[in-house]
């Protein structure tokens, strides 16, 4: 499974961690949606949003992940359509307008003629946010998670093993220098959230700490526990952030977040520690059940009774330290 862009997850806390909705079925497609924008399948993406659209689902955030998904597609009408649904909502926040405007899965959008017609609204809507932000470090942020997002656009767009090469020796140098820029802000302010640069803005963190080197994740652990505890870091990023510190230490992971391949190429989640009360654990920090978020990542069911008979040749396999 290709990691890509910023998801529809990260960006508006889905299926996977806070949405709520009356009906069973409109959450599934969802998470199905959700699950297949994880996997690149952008199409198959926009037909289970606008299915949900379809049977009443109304969080208009939505009409932000259906316009990327058309955008990806190149169905730059469909795109243009969603993106103005959410511009005349009730109160379109400043942060995912601004998101329009910055975020590579939009570049294309941006350059049709079309976007002329809409630039209008984006730019009052932006002038007329009534925050007070840290504008300086949040302009700062904001450059750090263009520039590692866009380096990733482009090596999943790569076409050949050459250009992937050389695509892989740039994010390596992007990612380095955002390390640093990184590191020297949460030295200096901590880790900072949406009430002080914007949400967007804050995501940067997340993005630049969660491939961070292992020392620097570990370093900086205490200051994410207690930015969750303070509302200034999502749970649901915090979890994986905190699993992927386990697994990269051959420890079992907390929350079952991290999902690799085995040995067929086949998802399988990581060894979690206490499996009988993983569900427990993500339910406070508000996620959704694991069955549900495995589901969601690999779009297949998942049964933690067989999980559980396959526990411990996971355990000997990778090793864990008790």
């Amino acid at each position: 499974m290709n990691r890509m862009l910023i998801s529809t997850a990260l960006l508006f806390g889905s299926a996977l961690g806070f949405a709520q909705t009356d009906s069973v079925s409109i959450e599934k497609l969802i998470a199905k949606g959700d699950s297949l924008v994880i996997q690149q399948e952008f199409s198959q993406a926009l037909t289970a949003y606008e299915s949900a659209f379809d049977k009443g689902y109304n969080k208009v955030e939505y009409y932000v992940a259906a316009a990327m998904c058309a955008t990806m597609e190149e169905k730059y009408e469909v795109a243009i359509q969603y993106v103005e649904k959410y511009l005349n909502s009730k109160e379109p926040n400043p942060e995912v307008v601004n998101f329009f405007t910055v975020s590579p899965q939009f570049a294309k959008l941006t350059q049709q003629a079309e976007w002329k017609k809409i630039e209008t609204k984006l730019l009052e809507i932006q002038k007329n946010k009534r925050v007070k932000y840290n504008q300086v470090l949040s302009n700062e942020l904001m450059s750090i998670l263009y520039s590692d997002q866009q380096v990733r656009q482009e090596y999943s767009e790569a076409n050949s093993p050459t250009e992937m090469k050389l695509l892989s020796e740039k994010m390596k140098s992007i990612d380095k220098e955002n390390h640093e820029k990184i590191t020297h802000i949460l030295d200096t302010y901590g880790w900072v959230g949406a009430e002080e640069v914007g949400e967007t803005a804050s995501l940067a963190l997340f993005l630049v700490m969660q491939h961070a080197d292992l020392y620097t994740q570990i370093k900086y652990r205490p200051m994410m526990e207690q930015a969750v505890m303070n509302g200034k870091l999502r749970p649901d990023n915090f979890a994986l952030l905190i699993d992927r510190i386990e697994m990269r230490q051959n420890r079992p992971q907390i929350y079952g977040t991290q999902i690799i391949p085995d040995d067929s190429n086949e998802p399988v989640v990581y060894p979690i520690k206490y499996i009988d009360e993983v569900d427990v654990r993500r339910n406070e920090l508000g996620l959704v059940p694991l069955s549900v978020y495995v589901e969601q990542m690999t779009g297949k069911p998942w049964n933690k009774v067989e999980y559980k008979k396959q526990l411990p040749q996971l355990e000997k396999r990778y090793i864990l330290k008790k």
